[in-house]
């Protein structure tokens, strides 16, 4: 398998962005993706969650411990997605289903 630097790499330029871009969207410098990307620093968790994130991708395959690529959850990254769905799980049901609600009124006037 590979290893997360040659992951990363791979899944900016599949993507087409530059490492600056990239940066920017992960709010880190150019510096830090480059050095991910050629195995001089590793991220931390938070910073491995917003590239998996990101990327559409499972955190066992940019960690290189599966081949299946994408997850199903998160079809693209959306800031605040990770939180959204913690404090999501955490409500109750009649919570979670006002928030649907409250959603798809949203979501109905656009």
């Amino acid at each position: 398998m590979k290893e997360l630097a040659l992951i990363l790499k791979d899944l900016r330029i599949e993507k087409n962005i530059s490492q600056d871009k990239l940066a920017e969207l992960l709010n880190t410098t150019r510096s830090a993706i480059g050095n991910y990307e050629t195995g001089r620093r590793v991220p931390n968790y938070e910073m491995l969650e917003n590239i998996a994130d990101f990327f559409n991708v499972d955190m066992d395959y940019l960690l290189g411990r599966q081949s299946i690529k994408r997850k199903n959850a998160i079809p693209s990254f959306v800031p605040g997605t990770t939180e959204i769905i913690d404090l999501y799980s955490r409500a109750s049901e009649d919570q979670r289903q006002a928030v649907l609600n409250l959603l798809r009124s949203f979501v109905a006037h656009e």
